[in-house]
Formats: structure tokens, C-alpha cells, sequence
């Protein structure tokens, strides 16, 4: 078999060396050479190519360097003309490698003999701009090749794209892409619109054109099919979809897309725009906001958009009967070398010679060059000879004119192409053909069987004369003009288009309902992607059953259905279709005197679903609606499965206005019905809300049960979508309760099945956990680095609560670090947000944080008021941790300003609240605060004791900047007791630990500046700078050795740590 080599170079380079070039590679044996405008490729006898790529890139010198691929394959040859697929993949190939670097295929390497100094370089599997299955590369290395490292292959798997696998290898049109593309790249484009009648061939060219450009846009190419869609409503969602967008849900998809698009670099090619005319609102609105964004359109009509630039498209050009010059070069015409190709796939042995040359020529001018005609054409050769394939669409396309007026002029051509290819068609494959016009996408053999009684043997002939496109392996479609030309046959049938549709609707409910059962399991991901292929027809199937009162088929998939939309976050356009089919049941059952249960109970399912929808956007009043009608109807027939969802979409509302302990009685209710009906889901989703709920509210070990109760479930069932979230709740769990270890362990298991399930909002929670531990260690650094990959991730996802937790966080890393007015600004952006959301408890937060950046700057009345202003915003949730949080920051602050006794107060409080929530390392903080306002106030016996329960606390924990926090404030009590040389070394060994935050750093060198007069010379040295690692558990059981009391018969005797019960702070 025949080998081709094939070289890209820049176009005017090879522009101006092809001769040279060409010269050279004939003289290695080449035979025939095809070339585009930045490509070369010649034919090869085995065994002479690869010496004449070596040479070619020692050209370099003089050229610039040349991508060089070297493949095997078939090709066709008519006249002078050389093509085929595997000639247009190695024209990808070449233009997919870097200058000097040299790729070879799979195939090459099957026939080829490499020479013994050569060896490999396996790179992978690739998507090429031909658009054909992915082809694996490898890179030559040779000892003649001086560069043998190269950036990675600028192939479609590079580039973020959605762009398919096409059936066919796109032919033709050469000048009319190399136009297309200068217009596309000129800095003034921004909307290119196609326009051309249906059959042109506008997708495949736009298909061609974005994956030909894709190096252009670094942010992406991506193809959104609007065809199906029934109005620009579910242009965004579908816009989501195709920029494979995290879906989280809690933002409307028009302005999530809006948000991602004003950051990015990208291409949208917008195929059958048409279908959504006149509405280009959200195109106008992407053309404002985004201004690196460009629209690629195909259309039949312009879009009339100011900066449109108009491409009208005609058919491939082809060669006329009365232009000599032009049947003497026939095989050099696009149309002809189409209408070729597609021949070839009905009769392998079709051939042109001088006898069917006028035919051919003929067809093409009859179909006008239109691919569509073409093809449908090229599929009769098998039946009849090109005269007589000529003769009857001549004889079809003057009975159209004369007695069906109602067809535009220019859809003349195509449409006899369509009566002529329906009456090849036999009586079996006319009948599946029209009854697959109920298939609103793309549609499975299975289902052609069961919906339309299409056999595979009927699909196969209907593909062979190219009446139906395969997609994939057992997948079909209908070019959208011959589904209109099937409609129009179905119509003819009386009764059938309305048999079809209930069976249409019947089957993709059960298909609905049957990848449901999946969506739980394991197989969650191949589920969802197989209901997004079908979502077209599913929709059309559910509208069917909800206007004919299929209220078993409704009920039954209902589930499903729900958790389509809310895994994959498309929570405004759910509850959209929940709320429409709820009305419509609504209407039907009040046309009813006596409507029966299953009609109630699939009006409260469609209730159930949009409630739990619009309270997982936070849209709490239209939830609690919508879920008190459900439940009246559950409580009316007993449903007690649905009572359960009904109860957990209620605990949700209330957790989402902070009334946790109203949640806590919602979800217990939920898990008791779930328990007594069996319902093991129900039960499973129950426990982990109890479980995140009693965390919030402070009882860890009961939180701790029931997430490990909810984790046997999930495990049970093998399903890990809610059990991500789980897990990292439990590490929250160890973590409150000083396992900081095994809190780890959480978090990165949670990390891992989040990127498993390609989920970016967990992702970051995982992140922002990872970060919280940090802290706790005092890796500040490290913190930062955790929280600015999860806030690059979160700011993604558009899941604001989650963002605004995100920014105080990392915010407080910054004060910590030394950039305490950079940290206010994400302060007061997340506080910003948390006001938009009601988010009382996160306001609290950043007031805590906002405090503390304050005290840093020395602001310290501004930071006593924002701790004050936290006080009474944790009091109204319930949220003890938060009131023990503000507490102990206002005691420093007030500690600060010498307000000793109020400090004490708020520090009194504070332990009060952390030994009921039984948290050692926190609890630990609240007796470093007693110790250092008993050390202000003169009592050194009780500061030691308050410093070494600290100490004790933070040591179980392992709460590294506890920990040094409070080594601290025993160096202030040994100043404080003349033992100024203990205070010294305890704080430059501190001091030395490259993990003290800066403000503290700021805070022990003006203490040791102020202790020098009173020390031997020997430490006047200047001070140290920090860097190294303070063996901190060593030191903390010396300093409770030194501070241990109980040996002093003095002991008893010594000041009592006052009560902490019924002492208030004022808010």
C-alpha cells in the first residue's frame, strides 16, 4: 500500500517553495501530490519516505521549519485528482505537529521498518481538525532530528471543544474556508453568519471551519445545536451544556453563561439559528458582554444583527455543459468529486469514464452543487447508470414546477432529489422512513424497532441510500429537511402520526425511568450522558403524557427526571417544566368533578419537584409553596415515600434560613417515614442532613452517627454523588473534634470522588476544607494555596453562598499573611454577597474576620464594633460556635485596649459555649484568653492554670497556632513575674518558627524590643529572621511541666478559675 508523506508550513511560505518542494520529494520517489493552501503531501512507494523526511527537515536552514506526517492508507484518484479520508487525515496530521518534529501513525508503523538508530515517542490519542475517529501519534526520534522536545500537538484534544466525530470526511470548499477563516480572524468580527438554504451544507462548513481555528480561541470552540430548540428560552441552559459548564443550579443559566463568557477567549458556532428568528436578545446581550467571545451562525435567513457579517453560501461548485474548459477539468470540481465519493460508499467498483462523464455532469447541475442532493443521489448507482439517474430527476424536477407551486424555486433541485430517492425506496424502507419522523433527535435502533417498527435492515438500506445519517455504533438522525419530508409523508397516513406519538412518549419515559435506576448507582455518569443525548425526545415524551393525563407513565418517571436536573444543576429550567406540567394537571383536574388519586398525586409529584428545585436555589418561600400543596395531597392518600421527600425538601428551606432546629424536625420526620416505608434513598439523604445539621448545631458525636449511617447506605448502593458530600461532612466532624488526621483522610477522599465525577463545586469544597486544616497546622502558605485553587474553581461554578465563604476565607489567610487591606477587599466582596443571599450566619463571619483585620491595623474601636455587630447575627441561627467565635475576638480586642474586666466577660462566655460543644482546640483559645487577662489583672497563679489547660487542650488537638499563641502569653506572664530571660528565649523561639502569621510576628518583635533594655548584652543581637520549624509539642510539655501547680502546698490556697455559668456579653 501506497505511503504519504505530507508537510505544513505557513502558507506564503509554501506558497513560494512548493515547486522547489515538490521537485525534491519526486526525486525520493514520489508519484502524485495533492496540496492545500499550508499543506503538501505526496505518494510514496514503502521505503522511500522517510530518507526524504529527514532531508526535508534539514532544509530548515534555508525554510522554516515543517510539521511532517507519515501515514498509509487508501485514496481515490479521478483524473489528475487524488483524495480520500485517509489522504485528508494526514493533511490533519501534518498541520497538528510543531516545525521539525515528525509524526507517524499507528498504520505507518504496521508497515513501515523504522532504521535502527530511530525510536519512538508514543503521543497518544487525538482528535483531528478532519474530524474523523481519533488516530494515535507518535513523534520520530532520529539522531538527524536536532530538537526532539516539543510543546504538546496542536490537535483538537489540546483545545477545549465539543466538537463530534463526523460520519463523513468534509470535501471541497477550499477557498470558500481559507476565506471564512480570514474573515472569522479579522479583530472586527464578531458574529459570522452562514446563510444558504437547507442541504447547502452550512453545518459541516461551520464544523470544518471551528475545528480548522480552533488554536485561535484558547478558552474553546463549541457547537450548540439550536434546531430542536422550541424558543430562546433553553438557548442558555443548552449554551451550559455545550461549554460543559459546571451546573450548580443557584444561578439562572442566562446570567451563568453571561458570567463564563466575559472571561473567556472562545468561538460559538450556532447552528440552525433560523429556527429561534427574530429572537437574538441573548446574542446581542453575548456580543456586549463578552468581547472576546465570536458567533459563528448558520442560518437559512441573517440574523440583522449591526455587526453581522453576511457569508451567503452556495452549493460546491461544479461544471456547466456549455463551458468546455470546465468538462475538460471536470474531476477538478468540488461537486463532482462529492458526488464521487458518496457513490463509492453505495458501489465500491463505481467508476467515472468518458460515457458517464455528461451524466455526472448533469446531476450536478440539476442538484446546483447542493451536498444533500448529491449524496441522496450518489445512493441510486447500485439501480440505475448516471444517464438514467439524470434522466429521472430531470423528468421529477418539471413535474415539481408545474404542479406544486407551493415549493420555493430554489428548494426545486432538492425536492425532486427527495421524490426521486422516495421512489427507489421499497415499500418496507418507505414506511420506516416516515414513521422515524416521530424522533425529534437522534434516536437508537432500539428504539427505531419499538417506536417506529423500523428493522435494522430497513435502517441499514435507508442509511445506504443516505435517507438516514448514523452518528455512532447503533445511533441514528434525520437531516432536518427529510424529517420535514417524513412529516409530511406521515401525514398522509390517517391515525398514525397519533399512534406513533403515544408510543414515542411511552418508550422514553420507560428509557427515562430505566437510566434513573442508574442515575443512583455507579453508572451515575454514563446514565447522565445518555439522557442528555436523548433530552429532545424525553421532553417531547414527557409534554405528550402530562397533556394526554398519562399519570402512571408521569409518576414513574418522575424521579428520574428530578435527579436529572438536579445533579446536573440545571435547577431554573426543572422547576420551569415542573411548574408548566403542574399547571396543566392542575387544568385537568379542575375540569374533573371527581378527579381520580393518580392524577392528584402526579400533580403533587410535579409540585414535590419544583419545590425541591427552587429550595435548593435558596427560593425558600416559592419552595415552602409548592411543598405544602404536595404534602396535603401525600397526607390525603398516605403516600409515605413521598411524605419523606416532601419533609427533606422542607428542612431544607428552614436550613436555608438558618432555622436549625425547625430543619432538624423536618428531616427527622423525613427519616422516620423513609425508615417504616422501606424507602432506603429517603432514608440515606435523611441521615446526611441530620448529620449536617447537628454539626451546625454543635453535637458532634450524634452528627458523626448519623453521617456514618448515611455512608453505609451510599456505599450499599454504590452510589457516591450525595456521599462525596457526606464524606467531607464527616471530615468536618473529626476536624471540630481535633482529629485533624483523620479529618484529612475525609477531605481527600472527598477531593478524589469529586474529580472522579468531574463535580467543580465539591471540588472546591474539598479545597476549602484542605485550606481550614492548614490553618489549623499554621501553614499559612499552604492555606492560601488551597483557597485560590478553590476560589479559581468556585468563581467558575457561580455557586455564590459557597464563593462568599471561599473569599472571607482566604481573606483572613491574607491578613494573616501581611496583607490585611487586600484581605478587607474579599472581605467586603463575600460580605456583599452573604446580604444578597440573607446569609445572616456568613455576614457574622466576615464580621469576625473584618474585626480582626481592624485590630491588625490598629483600628481597634472600629474592630470592637464589627465583633459586636457578629453577636447578635449568630444569636438569631442558633449557631453557638459562631457566638463563641465573636466572643473571644471582642475579649482580645477588649483585652487590647486594656478593658480587662469586660474582657474576661466575653471570655467567660465564650468557654461557657465551647465546653457544651466539647471542641478541645477551640476550647483551648477561650482559656488563653482568661490566662492573658488573668496575667493583665495581677493573678499569675490562675493565669498559669488557665495557660496550662490551653496547653493541654491544643496539645490533644495538635492546634499548631494554638499552640504558639499561647506560648506567647506565657512569655508576657514571665515578663509580668521578673523572669525576663525566660520571656526572651520563649519568644525568639517562637520567634524562629516559619509558621507564625505576621501580625503575631509584629506583635513578639515590639515585645522583644521592649524587654531589651532589661537584658545581659549577649542578647542585643539583632533578631532573628523566621524560617524554621519549632518542635512546638516538645516545648508545650516543658512549659506544662513548669507551669504545674499541684506540687505548691500553696496550691489550694491560690485564686479559683471563676464560674463561667450565667455570665452574658453585652451585643
Amino acid at each position: 500500500m501506497p505511503v504519504f508523506l505530507c508537510l505544513a508550513a505557513a502558507k506564503k511560505e509554501l506558497a513560494a517553495h512548493a515547486a522547489s518542494l515538490e521537485a525534491l520529494m519526486s526525486e525520493y520517489g514520489a508519484t502524485a501530490f495533492d496540496r492545500t493552501p499550508t499543506t503538501l503531501c505526496g505518494l510514496f512507494n514503502p521505503g522511500e519516505e522517510l530518507p526524504c523526511a529527514l532531508v526535508l527537515q534539514s532544509l530548515q536552514v534555508d525554510l522554516a521549519p515543517f510539521g511532517i506526517a507519515l501515514h498509509v492508507g487508501a485514496y481515490e484518484r479521478l483524473g489528475q485528482r487524488l483524495f480520500g479520508a485517509e489522504l485528508t487525515r494526514t493533511h490533519a496530521i501534518a498541520r497538528t505537529a510543531w516545525g521539525g518534529q515528525i509524526l507517524l501513525t499507528s498504520e505507518y508503523l504496521a508497515a513501515a521498518s523504522l532504521p535502527p538508530e530511530a525510536t519512538l515517542k508514543p503521543l497518544g490519542m487525538h482528535l483531528l481538525s478532519n474530524l474523523a475517529p481519533p488516530t494515535q501519534l507518535y513523534q520520530l526520534r532520529h539522531p538527524a532530528l536536532h530538537n526532539e522536545s516539543f510543546p504538546p500537538l496542536r490537535s483538537l484534544s489540546y483545545y477545549p471543544n465539543n466538537l463530534r466525530v463526523q460520519p463523513h470526511t468534509f470535501v471541497g470548499r477550499t477557498q470558500e474556508l481559507e476565506t471564512l477563516k480570514e474573515i472569522l480572524g479579522a479583530p472586527e468580527t464578531r458574529l459570522l453568519t452562514l446563510t444558504g438554504p437547507g442541504g447547502i451544507g452550512k453545518t459541516r462548513l461551520a464544523l470544518q471551519l471551528a475545528a480548522e481555528t480552533a488554536g485561535e480561541f484558547p478558552q474553546g470552540v463549541f457547537f450548540v445545536s439550536c434546531e430542536a430548540l422550541p424558543s430562546t428560552a433553553l438557548l442558555p441552559s443548552t449554551m451550559e451544556q455545550a461549554l460543559q459548564l459546571p451546573m450548580t443550579g443557584r444561578m439562572d443559566p442566562h446570567t451563568h453563561v453571561l458570567n463564563q463568557l466575559r472571561r473567556r477567549a472562545a468561538l460559538l458556532v450556532l447552528d440552525n439559528y433560523d429556527s429561534l428568528l427574530p429572537d437574538t436578545a441573548f446574542l446581542t446581550e453575548i456580543l456586549t458582554q463578552a468581547p472576546r467571545v465570536k458567533l459563528l451562525a448558520t442560518s437559512r435567513e441573517p440574523l440583522n444583527l449591526r455587526c453581522e457579517h453576511l457569508y451567503p453560501l452556495g452549493g460546491l461548485q461544479y461544471p456547466h455543459h456549455d463551458v468546455p474548459q470546465e468538462v475538460a477539468a471536470f474531476e477538478m470540481f468540488d461537486a463532482v468529486q462529492f458526488f464521487f465519493l458518496s457513490a463509492l460508499h453505495t458501489d465500491p467498483l463505481f467508476t467515472v469514464t468518458e460515457a458517464t462523464r455528461e451524466a455526472l455532469i448533469s446531476i450536478c447541475e440539476l442538484t446546483e452543487g447542493l451536498p444533500l442532493g448529491l449524496e441522496l443521489a450518489a445512493t441510486a448507482v447500485s439501480a440505475f447508470s448516471c444517464h438514467e439517474i439524470a434522466q429521472k430527476m430531470a423528468q421529477g424536477l418539471e413535474f415539481l414546477k408545474a404542479t406544486r407551486r407551493e415549493i420555493a424555486p430554489r428548494h426545486h433541485n432538492l425536492r425532486a432529489v427527495f421524490e426521486f430517492t422516495w421512489q427507489q425506496l421499497d415499500a418496507e424502507e418507505q414506511g420506516a422512513f416516515t414513521r422515524c419522523a416521530v424522533f425529534q433527535g437522534p434516536f437508537s435502533e432500539t428504539a427505531a424497532q419499538v417506536v417506529a417498527d423500523a428493522a435494522p435492515a430497513s435502517l441499514q438500506a435507508l442509511v445506504r441510500k443516505s435517507m438516514v445519517m448514523p452518528i455512532q455504533p447503533q445511533m441514528y438522525k434525520l437531516h432536518s429537511l427529510l424529517r420535514h419530508f417524513a412529516a409530511e409523508q406521515l401525514q398522509l397516513a390517517p391515525g398514525l402520526k397519533e399512534t406513533l406519538e403515544a408510543r414515542h412518549s411511552a418508550y422514553f419515559l420507560d428509557y427515562l425511568r430505566e437510566q434513573g435506576a442508574m442515575l443512583l448507582g455507579a453508572q451515575q455518569r454514563a446514565a447522565l450522558t445518555a439522557l442528555a443525548e436523548h433530552l429532545d425526545d424525553i421532553r417531547a415524551a414527557w409534554t405528550w403524557a402530562v397533556e394526554h393525563g398519562n399519570y402512571t407513565g408521569l409518576r414513574a418517571a418522575l424521579p428520574a427526571w428530578f435527579s436529572f436536573y438536579f445533579i446536573r444543576g440545571l435547577w431554573q429550567e426543572g422547576a420551569a417544566l415542573f411548574a408548566s406540567s403542574a399547571n396543566t394537571l392542575r387544568q385537568q383536574i379542575s375540569r374533573t368533578p371527581l378527579p381520580e388519586a393518580l392524577a392528584e398525586l402526579a400533580l403533587a409529584d410535579c409540585l414535590l419537584a419544583e419545590g425541591r428545585l427552587a429550595a435548593s436555589m435558596a427560593q425558600n418561600d416559592q419552595a415552602q409553596q409548592r411543598l405544602d400543596e404536595a404534602l396535603e395531597s401525600y397526607l390525603k392518600y398516605k403516600a409515605r415515600q413521598e411524605q419523606a421527600q416532601t419533609y427533606l425538601g422542607l428542612g431544607q428551606v428552614g436550613f436555608n434560613r438558618g432555622q436549625f432546629h425547625l430543619a432538624r424536625s423536618f428531616f427527622q420526620q423525613a427519616h422516620e417515614l423513609a425508615t417504616a416505608s422501606g424507602f432506603v434513598i429517603g432514608q440515606r439523604d435523611a441521615l446526611h442532613y441530620l448529620g449536617r445539621v447537628t454539626l451546625i448545631l454543635g453535637e458532634y458525636q450524634t452528627a458523626r452517627q448519623y453521617l456514618n449511617d448515611s455512608l453505609a447506605l451510599s456505599t450499599a448502593m454504590g452510589e457516591w454523588w450525595l456521599g462525596m458530600h457526606t464524606i467531607r461532612l464527616r471530615g468536618n466532624v473529626e476536624r471540630m473534634m481535633g482529629q485533624d488526621e483523620l479529618a484529612r483522610d475525609f477531605y481527600l477522599r472527598s477531593l478524589e470522588l469529586a474529580r472522579d465525577y468531574g463535580s467543580l463545586s465539591a471540588m472546591a469544597l474539598a479545597l476549602n476544607n484542605l485550606a481550614s486544616l492548614a490553618v489549623i497546622a499554621s501553614e499559612y502558605p499552604l492555606a492560601r494555596r488551597y483557597w485560590e485553587q478553590a476560589l479559581a474553581i468556585q468563581r467558575d461554578t457561580d455557586d455564590l453562598r459557597q464563593l462568599a465563604n471561599i473569599l472571607h476565607s482566604l481573606g483572613l489567610v491574607l491578613i494573616e499573611l501581611g496583607e490585611p487591606e487586600r484581605g478587607l477587599q474579599l472581605l467586603a466582596e463575600a460580605f456583599e454577597i452573604h446580604e444578597q443571599n440573607a446569609n445572616q450566619e456568613g455576614k457574622g463571619v466576615v464580621l469576625i474576620y473584618r474585626g480582626y483585620a481592624l485590630e491588625v491595623l490598629e483600628r481597634l474601636t472600629e474592630a470592637e464594633q464589627s465583633y459586636r455587630e457578629a453577636l447578635p447575627l449568630f444569636g438569631g441561627t442558633g449557631n453557638p460556635a459562631g457566638i463563641a467565635d465573636a466572643c473571644e475576638c471582642l475579649g482580645f480586642c477588649l483585652h487590647a485596649q486594656g478593658r480587662y474586666a469586660e474582657a474576661e466577660t466575653a471570655f467567660q462566655e465564650a468557654l461557657r459555649l465551647r465546653l457544651k460543644l466539647i471542641t478541645p482546640g477551640a476550647i483551648a483559645t477561650a482559656y488563653r484568653g482568661l490566662g492573658a487577662v488573668a496575667v493583665a489583672r495581677g493573678r499569675y497563679d490562675e493565669a498559669r492554670q488557665h495557660f496550662q489547660q490551653a496547653l493541654q487542650l491544643a496539645l490533644s488537638t495538635k492546634w499548631i497556632g494554638t499552640l504558639l499563641h499561647i506560648f506567647v502569653e506565657i512569655a508576657e506572664l514571665y515578663a509580668q513575674t521578673e523572669e525576663v530571660n525566660k520571656a526572651l528565649e520563649l519568644l525568639l523561639a517562637v520567634l524562629r518558627d516559619g509558621r507564625i502569621v505576621v501580625p503575631m510576628q509584629k506583635r513578639i518583635r515590639t515585645r522583644i524590643a521592649a524587654l531589651k533594655g532589661a537584658l545581659p548584652e549577649e542578647f542585643a543581637a539583632p533578631l532573628p529572621r523566621s524560617g524554621g520549624r519549632l518542635d512546638v509539642e516538645a516545648l508545650a510539655r516543658t512549659l506544662l511541666a513548669a507551669l504545674d501547680l499541684s506540687a505548691s502546698p500553696e496550691h489550694e490556697e491560690r485564686a479559683k478559675v471563676p464560674t463561667c455559668e450565667g455570665v452574658n456579653v453585652r451585643t
